[in-house]
């Protein structure tokens, strides 16, 4: 789902999103259905692929075996939060689900908040003959690792599932991780000899959690364009759309840039505002391709949004990425 004015193997290099699920107690049934098959996906103005309907093939994880290693599940969280956890969700309640600066490009990682019953939605799509995963990880415990594709076959499409979290009471900070391997594992499962993995690009255009988060998924259609603005002709474009109702949001533009360190990849945000709330519609508006500190910000940038809820009775949570970018240059 690249920009076709972008050769694939530099976009995977620079601009690929990996999700990290925080293992929690997976016990009892996951529900799932189609809802249905893909669809030819068209190039919009602002440069990036999307589908038309917005509707891409929803599938379901299938419930798992504890893993060996450990002996079955690991202990649920205390249904009393501790001094830490209180802490990381007073944090998670106030800035919302927080995303990760370092990108690899097999994985993604998401720190947010879970509760027993809630479900969970991604948006993803592997890589042909590749292995996905996702791992749920609450005070320091992992699930094991649950297969949520075996083979990438199908590209892009929606995944969710209904974990009962068992006892977990009250929102609890979360860390969600998904990975993306080889070889394939038409099993379900992966391979007992992980030396035999290695890493698969992966891109993740969007997560959430809750019941207000999920339907598709709730924070979509992200778009920022054109692919190479003319600055003095006019401002970057961006849109997307909230399929509900979140008291706090927060817009970023993020600039994706190789360390000179190490050679990883880095999303730095160089613009943020907040949107005090968004109602269930079709947002848009423009860039003038300044950072935060009113400075031009050149290099690859692609649009992400955080959204959350944090009323009495209503938690939820969701982020998306565009899976378009633009290209800034000085004059």
């Amino acid at each position: 789902m690249c920009n076709d004015r972008v050769p694939r193997r530099r976009l995977h290099d620079i601009c690929v999103c990996s999700l990290c699920v925080a293992p929690f107690l997976f016990a009892g049934s996951v529900l799932a259905q189609r809802y249905g098959e893909p669809n030819t996906v068209r190039t919009p103005a602002g440069g990036g692929e999307t589908n038309p309907n917005g509707w891409f093939p929803l599938h379901v994880l299938p419930p798992y075996p504890p893993s060996p290693s450990d002996g079955g599940a690991p202990p649920a969280p205390a249904s009393t939060p501790t001094a830490s956890e209180a802490d990381e969700l007073k944090a998670l309640l106030t800035d919302g689900p927080q995303f990760p600066l370092a990108r690899p490009a097999d994985r993604f990682e998401v720190i947010g908040l879970a509760n027993a019953g809630w479900p969970v939605v991604l948006d993803f799509m592997p890589a042909p003959n590749s292995c996905t995963f996702l791992v749920v990880t609450i005070g320091g415990k992992a699930a094991a690792p649950a297969v949520i594709d075996a083979d990438g076959h199908i590209g892009r499409h929606l995944f969710r599932a209904d974990f009962e979290l068992k006892p977990v009471y009250h929102p609890t900070p979360a860390r969600y991780l998904v990975q993306s391997v080889t070889p394939a594992c038409p099993s379900g499962s992966l391979p007992s000899n992980g030396a035999s993995l290695s890493p698969s690009p992966l891109e993740v255009y969007g997560i959430g959690a809750g019941p207000g988060a999920v339907g598709s998924i709730s924070v979509t259609d992200l778009h920022i364009g054109p692919p190479r603005p003319n600055l003095s002709a006019g401002q970057i474009t961006w849109s997307f759309e909230t399929k509900t109702v979140f008291n706090h949001a927060t817009l970023s533009f993020l600039r994706f840039e190789r360390s000179p360190r190490d050679g990883s990849i880095v999303a730095t945000p160089v613009r943020s505002f907040a949107a005090p709330s968004l109602v269930g519609q079709q947002h848009s508006g423009q860039w003038d391709a300044l950072d935060n500190n009113g400075h031009l910000s050149p290099g690859i940038h692609r649009l992400e949004v955080r959204a959350w809820d944090n009323q009495e009775n209503d938690k939820s949570w969701a982020g998306g990425i565009s899976n378009d970018f633009v290209t800034i240059t000085r004059p």
